[in-house]
């Protein structure tokens, strides 16, 4: 932090963590709004495709909000299907975000935050650009073309980038005894957006009779941010810690070619995961950085891969229509968000910031994750389905509260590597992610549907073993 240097500064140019909290809700709330409308845009053209029919019923469902998919088009080979193309389109942004994410949160250290906060959002804007097109064209762009949108997100880094700079951002800003609590700010933010975009989306379609008018929105917001990004917000890196940064990280040149070559082998991809294994740090300080980095890993490809079978296994088990999916998804975040606002301060305030109550946290986190994915599994009823998820939502708690532990760990001049590090395993995480555990809900959806959710509350088992290896002190 530099709060002499800033208390100089006029009040608009003076850098907080507040400044970023309004432009990225509303990034979450585009978010949140279109996850029910993208998993049923791709279960209609899919069920399309399959029966080789001309793209009438996907036109009729984006313009009915109301509408749901025929007995045809809820079966378990469209299920399939439908698990196999998601796994297709997070590989292909999950693996090129992974690529790029550690070389921002470098640049972040040397550059600043707000160019490579705007650069991920143009991706995301372009994404969401693609997804326009091919939702009002059915007819002319097939179903592939969404991959393009998916490549052109990764290579901005995609939203995990964005939130690990947000992240790198508030910790600039604040003092660390306060950073697990601002970092779960922009998870409430995140969960604030998924409870109320889907709110917004239900509202919004029913006033326009069309579902593309989600996607509208959520490029209004995208534009917005990066608007509210170049005129607004105040950088938080002063000139001086960036020059230290760029002055730390001088390297030989070795001309285009040669740099692409050395950026694309093995070694380079994985060097950024060296702050996790400082140098000079004692070595319960490193073990405990690996622990926690895996934890945070295992942790966030499990709900990953989550999101969107939770929204096939509703359709094809309660036949939800989108509607329904909204609200669902909508008191999901809202579970979240109370967790993440009201429960983590909270505890911080009784019971002190120290790691053991940080652990703590995680900990129960972790139980939630695990009751919330049983109960899915086990649940009779939409009812049932909707209580298993308000549980699970307090999983949101665990993430926040891993990383503001890490970079309570490294230097203030390795925030941004740090947290690029944790992006590159987020998004390996998503890559990887899907491609299992979709991949086991398309090969179970026909006889046992409710395997991928046995599965899932068992590996949550696993990483809350894996928090007791975490030495406190």
């Amino acid at each position: 932090m530099d709060e002499a240097a800033w208390e100089k500064l006029p009040w608009h140019r003076r850098p907080s963590v507040y400044w970023l909290l309004i432009p990225f809700a509303l990034t979450a709330i585009s978010f949140g709004g279109l996850i029910v409308p993208k998993v049923n845009l791709v279960l209609a053209l899919v069920c399309d495709d399959y029966y080789s029919s001309p793209a009438t019923f996907s036109t009729a469902a984006l313009k009915t909000p109301g509408a749901t998919l025929p007995d045809h088009c809820r079966t378990p080979e469209i299920q399939r299907r439908v698990a196999t193309f998601k796994l297709l389109y997070s590989l292909t942004s999950g693996t090129l975000a992974s690529l790029i994410s550690p070389h921002l949160g470098r640049l972040s250290d040397r550059h600043g935050r707000l160019p490579l906060l705007i650069w991920t959002n143009i991706g995301m804007l372009l994404n969401e650009t693609i997804t326009v097109l091919v939702a009002n064209f059915p007819q002319t762009l097939p179903l592939s073309t969404l991959l393009l949108g998916a490549a052109l997100d990764g290579l901005g880094g995609s939203f995990i980038s964005s939130m690990a700079l947000a992240h790198a951002y508030a910790a600039d800003t604040t003092p660390p005894s306060r950073r697990n609590v601002v970092f779960g700010y922009f998870h409430g933010c995140l969960h604030s957006g998924i409870a109320l975009g889907p709110v917004l989306a239900a509202a919004l379609m029913a006033r326009t009779g069309s579902v593309v008018s989600v996607f509208y929105l959520a490029l209004a917001c995208h534009a917005l941010f990066i608007t509210l990004l170049l005129l607004a917000v105040p950088e938080s890196l002063s000139p001086s810690r960036r020059r230290a940064a760029h002055a730390a990280r001088i390297i030989p040149s070795t001309g285009p070619t040669r740099a692409l070559l050395s950026a694309l082998h093995p070694k380079s991809f994985f060097a950024p995961l060296r702050v996790l294994y400082p140098a000079h740090a004692s070595p319960s300080t490193k073990r405990t950085l690996l622990v926690l980095a895996a934890i945070d890993t295992v942790t966030f490809g499990l709900a990953m891969g989550a999101h969107t079978v939770v929204l096939l296994y509703s359709n094809y088990r309660f036949a939800w229509t989108a509607v329904m999916q909204g609200y669902f998804v909508g008191i999901v975040g809202a579970s979240k968000v109370a967790c993440l606002l009201v429960l983590v301060p909270l505890t911080m305030r009784l019971f002190g910031r120290g790691r053991g109550v940080e652990l703590a946290l995680v900990r129960a986190a972790i139980a939630a994750d695990v009751a919330g994915y049983t109960g899915y599994a086990l649940a009779p009823s939409g009812g049932w389905f909707v209580a298993a998820g308000t549980l699970a939502a307090a999983g949101g708690v665990g993430s926040p509260t891993l990383q503001a532990a890490m970079v309570s760990l490294v230097g203030p001049g390795d925030t941004g590597a740090l947290l690029g590090a944790v992006g590159l395993l987020h998004n390996v995480a998503r890559a990887v992610g899907p491609v299992v555990f979709m991949g086991v809900y398309a090969a179970t959806v026909g006889w046992w549907p409710q395997a991928y959710f046995w599965l899932l509350g068992g590996l949550f088992a696993v990483a809350w073993g894996g928090t007791w290896m975490v030495k406190i002190g």
